[in-house]
C-alpha cells in the first residue's frame, strides 16, 4: 500500500496560533477521525435565518471521505445534500493539564477541522454499502450483517451524504504535553501534572424485548474504537486506568459530563485561527 501523503495547508486552514501544534500528517489525522464518532457540522444562515447553525451528528470515515446519514426530512441532511459550504469539527479531550499557576492550566486534545461541500450518495448499491459501513463503524465490524436487512422503504427514507477530505480543506491541532510552568513557579508548593481522560464502554444492558435468551456479542461487551479506550500513549505510559466494573462510581459520571461539556465551552480549540 502506498504511503499516505500529508495534507497541504491553505490560507483558511493554516494554523496561526499555536502553529507548533499543527498536524498535517494524513495517517495521524485519519487515526483521530477513526477514534471518534460524532462531528459538529456548522453552516451559515440562509433565507430568513439570523444565526449560523452547528449540529452534532454521527459519522464514519470511508477512505478520503466522511459519511453521514439521517432521515430524508432532516434539515441537516438537506443542507449537506444541497452542496452548501460547511465546516466540520471533530474533537477528542485527552486530559486536563494542571500547572503550578492557574494561568497555565490547559487541556490536552486532538482536534480536526474540515471545510468543504458535501454531496448526496444516490446510487442504490453505493448507498446500501455506505449504510452498512455506518452501522459497522458506529458499533463493530459485522454488526450490519447481524441485523435484519434494511427494506427498500427504509433505504428510501434515509439520506446518505459524504464530504471529501481534500488538500487545503483539512487542518488539525494536537496538544499532548505536561504543564508548562514559569521557572519562577517551579518551587511553588502545589501539585502539577496531567489528569488523563478516556472514553470507556461499560457493561451492556439488554433491551426489555430481548427475550430470546440471546447473549450480547463479545464485541458489544467490549466495544472499542481506536484511541477512545486508551488516551495518547505518551501521556499514560506510566498511568494505569482504573478497571471498569458494573458498579460505576461518581468519578465516571463526572468524566462523562466533562467529555460532553468541555467541547461546548472550548470552541476556540477547534478554530485554526483562534485556538490557544
Amino acid at each position: 500500500m502506498a504511503p499516505l501523503v500529508a495534507f497541504e495547508p491553505a490560507a483558511h486552514t493554516k494554523i496561526k496560533r499555536g502553529a507548533k501544534r499543527a498536524v498535517w500528517d494524513r495517517k495521524q489525522i485519519y487515526e483521530i477521525l477513526d477514534a471518534n464518532m460524532v462531528a459538529s457540522i456548522g453552516f451559515a444562515p440562509s433565507g430568513s435565518e439570523t444565526y449560523p447553525t452547528v449540529l452534532p451528528t454521527g459519522y464514519v470515515r470511508d477512505g478520503d471521505w466522511l459519511l453521514f446519514h439521517g432521515k430524508s426530512s432532516s434539515a441537516l441532511q438537506k443542507r449537506l445534500a444541497s452542496g452548501l459550504p460547511v465546516c466540520v469539527s471533530i474533537f477528542s479531550l485527552d486530559g486536563i493539564v494542571c500547572a503550578k499557576s492557574a494561568m497555565h492550566h490547559s487541556v490536552n486534545y486532538r482536534g480536526v477541522v474540515i471545510y468543504g461541500r458535501a454531496e448526496a450518495v444516490v446510487d442504490d448499491d453505493e448507498k446500501r454499502r455506505a449504510l452498512d459501513m455506518i452501522t459497522d463503524g458506529l458499533t463493530w465490524a459485522g454488526r450490519a450483517a447481524e441485523c435484519r436487512p434494511m427494506t427498500e422503504a427504509e433505504v428510501a427514507a434515509t439520506t446518505v451524504t459524504r464530504l471529501e477530505l481534500r488538500d487545503g480543506d483539512v487542518s488539525c491541532k494536537v496538544r499532548a504535553h505536561p504543564p508548562g510552568d514559569d521557572d519562577a513557579d517551579l518551587a511553588y508548593p502545589c501539585w502539577a501534572g496531567n489528569v488523563p481522560l478516556a472514553t470507556v464502554s461499560l457493561s451492556t444492558i439488554d433491551a426489555p424485548h430481548n427475550t430470546l435468551g440471546i447473549d450480547p456479542p463479545r464485541r458489544a461487551a467490549a466495544l472499542a474504537r481506536p484511541g477512545l479506550i486508551t488516551p495518547l500513549a505518551d501521556l499514560v505510559a506510566k498511568t494505569q486506568l482504573p478497571q471498569v466494573t458494573d458498579k460505576v462510581d461518581k468519578r465516571w459520571w463526572m468524566l462523562a459530563a466533562a467529555l460532553v461539556l468541555v467541547p461546548v465551552f472550548l470552541p476556540s480549540l477547534l478554530c485554526p485561527s483562534c485556538s490557544p
